[in-house]
């Protein structure tokens, strides 16, 4: 029901899930459950420029734009859901938030950037592709960065703790939201160091 509320607040409809049948590198799109969101609202400012992965309709980028005053950029790999994000975009009237269209292991991340969300968007190949392309943008501007993972895959949780610039500062368990024993329903923020 808050998804709903929360949805209609901002002007945007990110409901529903869209199953991709294009390759077995893309999971499929279901948007963050607003209560989650909401327990990340204290480790996301007006200083963050947050890059999420796999933002789908987008609704991790609205919520942190309009409550925590975050610039977003959301890359998204399927067609019709990104333009489903534009269309959110024009809806919510709300400025800071760019959408691309694009191969997420390809794109350039900007030195300005320095928080990174996933919600299991895609394998870990392209996981650890993308992981590059953020050390590449580290080393040309080294800042505070700090990574997220919600519901990770072993595999994700694995490669970041092979990265020795990394270290896992956080775990925020979200298993009383969904009433619910799962090991994924978790919040991993890890800061390079």
């Amino acid at each position: 029901m808050m998804n709903k509320k929360m949805d209609k607040a901002l002007h945007i409809d990110t409901s529903g899930i869209v199953q991709y049948y294009s390759d077995i590198h893309h999971n499929r799109y279901e948007p963050t459950d607003y209560r989650v969101l909401v327990r990340l609202k204290d480790y996301i400012d007006e200083k963050t420029i947050l890059l999420d992965y796999g933002c789908g309709k987008g609704r991790v980028d609205f919520f942190f734009r309009k409550f925590c005053g975050a610039k977003c950029i959301g890359i998204e790999y399927n067609q019709q859901v990104y333009e489903q994000a534009l269309n959110n975009l024009k809806t919510s009237k709300l400025d800071g938030i760019e959408f691309v269209l694009g191969d997420a292991s390809k794109y350039e991340v900007g030195n300005d950037v320095n928080c990174f969300y996933f919600f299991n968007p895609f394998s870990i190949q392209i996981f650890q592709k993308v992981m590059n392309q953020i050390l590449i943008s580290y080393y040309e501007k080294t800042r505070k960065i700090q990574i997220i993972l919600y519901y990770a895959s072993e595999e994700y949780i694995s490669y970041l703790f092979s990265l020795e610039l990394l270290k896992l500062v956080q775990e925020i368990d979200v298993n009383d939201i969904f009433s619910s024993n799962n090991d994924k329903e978790r919040i991993l923020l890890w800061e390079m160091i």
